[in-house]
């Protein structure tokens, strides 16, 4: 009597031993066996084992499911440079002030540039000023010409500087269309005034 349960015994630990190995088996295979059934009713069902006697079965192997690979990971960002909070100071250039230049306006309202307070004074024909004679002023009565001079008025600010860069571009046309007897002259003043400019206006 015990020996016939002892060997029972035994015979069903080794059927649960041969049922995981078969799972274990089956779960390194890729493929997985599904058992459609339908049973007498018509209704159906999946399943990973053997359909009853009474039920339509029918095999299907499909591809086990795998886990989705893990996410890759992002790059990181480079880092931003860093900004230095206290950059080397520049070193300051001291600029000597330019020369001064005028702007003279004649009687007629034309106007030139001049490097020196020069009103030009004059005496102008009386005619020239449209006066007639049978209608002169009592204090120019006898006189042939009368005394005037231009209106002369500094630059200042930066007007002064933008006025020596126009005559520095005045002076490059005029070496440009220079005689040969002019031609040194024309060169001699154009590097005087680029220097004034880089001395004084940078």
């Amino acid at each position: 009597m015990h020996s016939s349960v002892g060997k029972t015994f035994e015979i069903f630990i080794t059927l649960i031993v041969l049922v995981c190995a078969c799972d274990v088996l089956a779960m390194d295979k890729d493929t997985l066996t599904v058992y459609r059934c339908v049973d007498t009713k018509g209704k159906v069902s999946l399943q990973d084992s053997p359909c009853v006697n009474t039920s339509k079965q029918e095999v299907r192997e499909m591809l086990r499911p795998k886990d989705a690979p893990p996410p890759k990971q992002r790059a990181q960002p480079k880092p931003m440079p860093v900004v230095e909070q206290n950059p080397t100071p520049q070193p300051f250039i001291q600029l000597t002030p330019p020369p001064d230049l005028y702007q003279c306006t004649t009687y007629e309202g034309k106007t030139r540039d001049s490097e020196n307070y020069d009103p030009n004074p004059r005496c102008v024909p009386l005619w020239a000023l449209g006066y007639r004679e049978d209608r002169l002023p009592i204090d120019m009565v006898g006189k042939t010409c009368s005394w005037v001079r231009d209106s002369c008025v500094k630059y200042e600010g930066r007007a002064l500087c933008e006025r020596w860069k126009e005559k520095q571009k005045q002076a490059q046309s005029d070496l440009r269309y220079a005689f040969s007897d002019t031609a040194a002259f024309r060169k001699s003043d154009l590097a005087r005034i680029t220097q004034i400019i880089q001395q004084s206006c940078q």
